[in-house]
């Protein structure tokens, strides 16, 4: 009796799991067969269906409005400059461009402050 006990006890762990893989397996296959129909029933029912034409011509009228609202941007941001008096430069420095001046003399210490006496 003790040597039934414990064959069941050792082989009960690839049992369960022989069982789980079986179960899994039929869900798949009887699964697998419903997803391989549906672009059929898909295309009997006429849904929205779009080609790669039809996809690329949306596409393509989408970066065109992009690139038109930018170029409309660009060019009130222009215009506003322009009607301010402000030269590129100034627009620059409004808009937090960092300074690019070149002669190495320091301006602030960064945090908006004026910098202090020189150094010797």
């Amino acid at each position: 009796m003790n040597r039934i006990k414990d064959f069941i006890y050792n082989q009960n762990d690839i049992v369960i799991v022989l069982i789980i893989l079986a179960a899994a397996a039929f869900l798949i296959y009887t699964r697998v067969g419903i997803i391989m129909d549906y672009p059929e029933k898909a295309a009997a029912e006429g849904g929205n269906t779009v080609t790669l034409e039809e996809m690329t011509k949306a596409t393509e009228a989408t970066e065109a409005t992009e690139a038109t609202e930018k170029e409309a941007t660009d060019k009130k941001t222009e215009a506003t400059a322009a009607e301010e008096g402000d030269t590129d430069a100034e627009a620059a420095e409004s808009e937090g461009a960092e300074d690019t001046d070149t002669d190495g003399a320091e301006e602030g210490n960064g945090n908006g402050e004026p910098a202090g006496p020189p150094e010797q």
